[in-house]
């Protein structure tokens, strides 16, 4: 199962490789932040807030661009952790042992958040909390978000 995970993830590399690859060689990493994935998304941000301002006909200015464009990556980051937190929960109900690729995805991107929430708040009887406050800190970031993200 181990080696089909790990095709899996490099062949996901190679569907994005055309556009991260030439980034990667002009900007390099920072300790085990990929910067080349991350100047992507803000740059998809970037144009998205753009064409968004130029539908409207609306005039902004370059620091409303950096909000717009910084906010709603954040937004959308936060996003994608919501809905991975909540397969995660589901997948511990349903399958709590699961040895698909897809669910051990999911435990990659969900478990530093685990483990961050489980240095503070301790488990009750075996019941992980965890998860909970993690949900009611997303809910209330995307909430502070919202208003500036497109």
């Amino acid at each position: 199962m181990r080696i089909f995970t790990i095709r899996l993830a490099k062949a996901s590399l190679k569907q994005r490789s055309p556009i991260v690859l030439p980034l990667r060689k002009v900007i390099p990493a920072i300790g085990r932040l990929d910067t080349a994935s991350l100047v992507l998304a803000l740059g998809v941000q970037l144009l998205t807030v753009f064409l968004v301002v130029l539908i409207n006909g609306v005039g902004i200015s370059p620091v409303s661009y950096a909000i717009f464009t910084v906010a709603g990556t954040l937004y959308h980051l936060l996003d994608l952790y919501f809905w991975a937190m909540l397969i995660s929960v589901i997948l511990s109900w349903v399958a709590p042992t699961a040895s698909h690729p897809g669910a051990l995805l999911v435990g990659q991107i969900t478990a530093p958040l685990y483990r961050a929430c489980q240095r503070v708040i301790p488990t009750l009887g075996g019941l992980d909390l965890s998860p909970i406050f993690i949900f009611l800190a997303i809910s209330f970031l995307k909430q502070v978000l919202a208003p500036y993200s497109i």
